[in-house]
């Protein structure tokens, strides 16, 4: 039911900033990657988590600015700029 569905979504969006935030390049890519699926069915939950998508613009690996870049680009709307 959608209630549960809302709280799947939201812990795997969680566990998603985990990843994001480990200091491991392989675990912060796979979490950028989850969040770019997240983001193509709920928006709103991969938006709350754009901060430490953020901090990866700053990352060494290109690969993960490139899909930092890509989050970001479908996080932004006519009301945030």
């Amino acid at each position: 039911d959608a209630k549960n569905a809302s709280a799947v979504v939201s812990l795997c969006s969680d566990h998603l900033k985990q990843f994001i935030d480990d200091p491991d390049q392989n675990l912060k890519y796979l979490g950028l990657v989850g969040f770019v699926e997240l983001m193509k069915s709920h928006p709103k939950a991969v938006i709350e988590h754009k901060e430490p998508v953020l901090l990866c613009l700053a990352d060494e690996d290109v690969t993960i600015r490139t899909r930092a870049l890509e989050l970001l680009a479908g996080m932004i709307t006519r009301k945030s700029l």
